[in-house]
């Protein structure tokens, strides 16, 4: 029998591919803004390109989740707990040994340690994980509600906050694409990743009758505007265009990257292209890319003598080097203690959590 997409599809390899997309996006950009250009054309000031892509697929496969566990335990806490140990486990321990890393380098003071350890400051490529985790306690929110309310009112109220960080962004169009931890002008790639969550989610098996149909979408279409996007984040990002149109160039990578993850879940060429080994593969380990690359690059720099291509190559191998090392000894353990402490908590107090329930 076919599973529902909360079961069996979240995990499609075309995920991870593009994850492994978005991983790409941000080592290429910080090549290129040291000048280690990896080809004879520019691809420096994408970056932020690919961590919305993060925030959309991250958006999407957690609300999934949840939505999912929510419905199908018989005690709500222990889900809503069990989430939430899993995303600590799931980030910290690489999150501390990069933090250790910088701070042998002196990058950050013990000060600085312990505020990014507590998500209130986050330096260069770190910004993201504070404003993420930001939107880790939004989704629970999210997720109860569809047990409480019928789906259409969420998705309606959603887009409608979508519009709130609209309407804040156009007020502060500099705040959107910044490095600063405030959640709301980022708003959007989560909320369109949450709202696809909430339009493809079904309980049971879907015919293919009843899954909702983009029309204004064809893959290609979506391949298309997100290298437009692209551009035009870069038009931004060096002065060539008003800042004033990054709010409404947010929403429109998050609707390109919606659009490439609805097709990822179908059999169309987006999913073949996305499913290829390769980038599968640096979509598993992307975590570690991206928190590892730059230390990569800083040594790279280093070497004299070198020509500057030969630095660029020598960067992206050793940047995916360094992450197969870290994903085996530090992400995968770390998960998997996750995982052992929900499974210990549920199999220790299990009448605590139904009666709490």
């Amino acid at each position: 029998m076919k599973q529902p997409l909360s079961t069996n599809k979240i995990f499609f390899a075309p995920l991870h591919g593009l994850r492994g997309i978005a991983a790409l996006y941000l080592v290429v950009a910080h090549l290129g803004q040291y000048g280690l250009f990896l080809l004879p054309i520019p691809h420096d000031a994408i970056g932020k390109v690919g961590v919305w892509i993060f925030f959309v697929l991250s958006a999407f496969l957690l609300t999934t989740h949840l939505c999912h566990d929510l419905e199908t335990t018989s005690s709500k806490v222990f889900s809503l707990l069990k989430y939430t140990v899993h995303r600590i486990f799931r980030i910290y321990p690489l999150f501390i040994f990069s933090l250790t890393i910088h701070l042998i380098y002196r990058d950050i003071s013990r000060i600085e340690f312990i505020q990014h350890l507590f998500l209130i400051q986050g330096r260069s490529e770190l910004w993201a994980i504070p404003v993420e985790f930001q939107y880790y306690f939004i989704m629970p929110v999210i997720a109860m509600s569809t047990l409480y309310l019928p789906r259409r009112k969420v998705i309606l109220l959603l887009a409608a906050t979508l519009m709130v960080a609209l309407f804040y962004g156009i007020a502060q169009p500099a705040s959107v694409f910044s490095n600063k931890l405030n959640i709301i002008p980022k708003l959007a790639p989560f909320l369109l990743g949450s709202i696809l969550a909430l339009l493809l989610y079904k309980k049971k098996p879907a015919s293919p009758q009843s899954q909702p149909k983009f029309v204004f979408f064809t893959p290609t279409a979506c391949l298309v505007m997100l290298l437009i996007t692209t551009v035009l984040f870069r038009c931004i990002a060096k002065n060539y265009i008003s800042i004033s149109f990054a709010p409404w160039l947010s929403i429109a990578i998050g609707a390109s990257v919606m659009g490439l993850i609805y097709f990822a879940l179908q059999p169309t060429a987006v999913s073949t292209l996305l499913g290829a080994r390769p980038l599968v593969f640096l979509g598993e380990i992307s975590f570690s890319v991206y928190l590892l690359h730059m230390f990569v690059i800083r040594f790279a720099l280093s070497l004299h003598g070198l020509p500057i291509v030969t630095k660029a190559w020598l960067s992206l191998g050793l940047s995916v080097l360094c992450a197969i090392i870290s994903y085996w000894i530090i992400e995968r353990p770390g998960i998997h203690i996750g995982k052992k402490i929900s499974q210990k908590l549920r199999t220790n107090f299990p009448a605590a959590f139904n009666v709490i329930s």
